[in-house]
C-alpha cells in the first residue's frame, strides 16, 4: 500500500505500448519513460542507463503497468531485463554515494553491496503485463541498407569497429518466446469474461475463430458471413459500418461519402493543448553545489524533499563515515531530520519545498534550472508524441473535422457510458447549433487557469522576503 496519490505515482509507473493506448489508461508511453524513443540498435537502449532523470526515476520505481504487451516483442523484453538491471544497479550504487557524500568514495565492496538488491530480472522491478496476444502482434523494424558506395564484403579503412550495442535491434518475436518470460517470475493469469459484447452465440462464434479448431473456425466464419450477408435494418439512417485495412481507404471513402450530400460543408476546428505537470527531480538543481550557491548538506536534504533519498549521517570535519557507538546517535538525527523535514513539506508543492530549503541567493538561480528542464521536457514530449507510437500521430481525432447534415458520424471516445455514447457508436448528423458565449467563456477561462497557475505560485515565491 502507497501512502497517498503523490507515493503511488512515485512508485508505480503505467505505461503502454501506443500513444493511444497510453492516453486511454492514463499514462505514458514505454518509450518515453525509459527515453527509448526510436531504437534501431541496441546502443539506443543504453541511454537509460546513462541518463540522470531516468535513473532517479527508476530508483524510486518499484513497479510497471504495460498494456498492451501483446505488441511487446521477445527481443524488447529480454533487452529490458538487462538494460532495467544494470540502470537499477547504477542508481542504487549512485544513491549510495549520494548518502556517503562526495569526499567519501565507496570502496568496491560497498558498490557491490549497493547493487546487489537490484541483482535480479528488470533490477528487482514487478512488471504487469496486460494483452491479448491475438491482437496487434509486435512490428519488426528492418535494418537501414548500407550506403550504395560502401563495399559490402569489408569496412572503410579506419572504420571504428562494431560492438553489442552497434548491431540492430530489429523487434522479433513474441514476448512469450523470451527466455526471460519463464525465468522472470511472472504469474500467467486469463481473464476470460467479454465486456464488449453481451450476446453470448456472437462471443462463442468469435472465440471459435480465435482459438478453436480447424473445423470449429470455419463453420464459425461460415456463419458470420451468413449473419452479415443479411438485410440491415436502415430506417434509423444509419448506414453499416465499412472495415477497411488501411486508413487512406477510410478516408478515401468517407470523403466521396461527404461529397455526395447535398448541403454546406461545416469545418470544426479542435482546441487541442497540453501542459507539463511533472517535476524535475533533485539532480537539476546538482550544479548549485559545483558553483558554490548551495551547501552539500542542503542539496541532500532537497533531494530528501523532492526524491525521497535518504538524509545521510551527519559528520565530523575529517571524518569519513561514522563509527563505533557515535553510529546510532548519528543515525537517529538523521531519521529526526527526515521526520521534520516530512512534517514541515507535507503539503508543499516543488517550488515551495526548493524556496523553503534554497537560500535566497540560490532561489532565483534554481529556477532558471527549473524552466530549462521544463523546456526540455516539453520538447522531449513533443518529440515522442509527435513520432512512431505517438498520441499526436495516432490520436484518431482529427484537428478538423468536416461534416454536412445526414453525414455519417462515429464516436472515437467515450463520451457518456450511460447514455451509450461510447467509442465505436453510430450516429447521424441531423443539424449544426453554435454555442454560447458564456458556454465558450468556461472551458477557456478553466485553461486560462490551469496555465497560470504555475506561473503564478513562481511569482509569488519570487517576491518572498530576504530571509534574515
Amino acid at each position: 500500500m502507497y501512502d497517498g496519490a503523490e507515493e503511488y505515482n512515485r512508485r508505480v509507473a503505467v505505461v503502454a505500448m501506443t500513444g493511444l493506448a497510453a492516453t486511454i489508461v492514463g499514462g505514458s508511453t514505454i518509450h518515453s519513460l525509459l527515453r527509448m524513443r526510436l531504437l534501431e540498435t541496441f546502443g539506443d537502449l543504453q541511454r537509460m542507463t546513462s541518463d540522470d532523470e531516468v535513473l532517479s526515476t527508476l530508483h524510486g520505481l518499484r513497479t510497471i503497468i504495460l498494456d498492451e504487451a501483446g505488441m511487446l516483442s521477445a527481443e524488447l523484453l529480454q533487452a529490458l531485463d538487462a538494460y532495467l538491471t544494470v540502470a537499477r544497479k547504477r542508481a542504487g550504487v549512485s544513491n549510495a554515494q549520494a548518502a556517503a557524500g562526495r569526499d567519501c568514495k565507496l570502496s568496491e565492496a560497498e558498490r557491490e553491496e549497493a547493487a546487489r538488491p537490484y541483482d535480479k530480472p528488470f533490477g528487482g522491478l514487478q512488471l504487469i503485463l496486460s494483452g491479448d496476444f491475438f491482437q496487434l502482434a509486435p512490428i519488426e523494424t528492418r535494418p537501414r541498407m548500407a550506403s550504395s558506395s560502401s563495399s559490402p564484403s569489408a569496412p572503410r579503412q579506419g572504420a571504428a569497429k562494431k560492438g553489442p550495442a552497434d548491431q540492430p535491434f530489429g523487434n522479433r518475436g513474441f514476448m512469450f518466446q523470451a527466455p526471460v518470460f519463464y525465468y522472470g517470475g511472472f504469474r500467467l493469469v486469463e481473464l476470460t469474461q467479454v465486456f464488449r459484447q453481451d450476446e453470448a452465440r456472437f462471443v462463442a462464434l468469435l472465440n471459435a475463430v480465435r482459438c478453436g479448431s480447424d473445423a470449429e473456425a470455419t463453420a464459425a466464419k461460415a456463419t458470420l458471413r451468413a449473419e452479415c450477408a443479411r438485410e440491415l435494418d436502415v430506417s434509423d439512417g444509419i448506414k453499416p459500418t465499412r472495415l477497411f485495412a488501411r486508413n487512406d481507404d477510410v478516408a478515401r471513402k468517407n470523403e466521396e461519402e461527404l461529397a455526395a450530400l447535398p448541403g454546406e460543408q461545416v469545418d470544426l476546428r479542435a482546441a487541442d493543448s497540453w501542459r507539463l505537470t511533472g517535476e524535475p527531480s533533485a539532480s537539476v538543481y546538482a550544479p548549485l553545489v559545483s558553483e558554490q550557491l548551495l551547501a552539500e548538506v542542503d542539496y541532500r536534504r532537497l533531494a530528501f524533499a523532492l526524491d525521497g533519498h535518504p538524509i545521510p549521517q551527519p559528520q565530523a570535519p575529517g571524518q569519513s563515515q561514522p563509527t563505533g557507538q557515535d553510529t546510532p546517535a548519528l543515525q537517529a538525527e538523521a531519521r529526526h531530520q527526515e521526520r521534520q523535514l516530512l512534517l514541515r513539506m507535507g503539503h508543499m508543492s516543488h517550488v515551495q519545498k526548493v524556496g523553503d530549503i534554497l537560500p535566497d541567493r540560490a532561489y532565483s538561480h534554481a529556477m532558471r534550472l527549473r524552466e530549462k528542464w521544463r523546456e526540455e521536457a516539453e520538447k522531449h514530449i513533443q518529440e515522442v508524441a509527435s513520432g512512431p507510437g505517438g498520441l499526436f500521430r495516432d490520436c484518431q481525432a482529427a484537428t478538423v473535422v468536416t461534416l454536412k447534415e445526414d453525414a455519417q458520424v462515429m464516436l472515437v471516445w467515450n463520451k457518456d457510458v450511460s447514455a451509450g455514447l461510447v467509442n465505436g457508436s453510430r450516429g447521424v448528423v441531423v443539424g449544426f447549433t453554435s454555442i454560447s458565449e458564456e458556454e465558450l467563456k468556461q472551458p477557456l477561462a478553466m485553461a486560462a487557469v490551469l496555465e497560470e497557475a504555475e506561473g503564478i505560485e513562481v511569482a509569488r515565491e519570487l517576491r518572498r522576503p530576504p530571509s534574515p
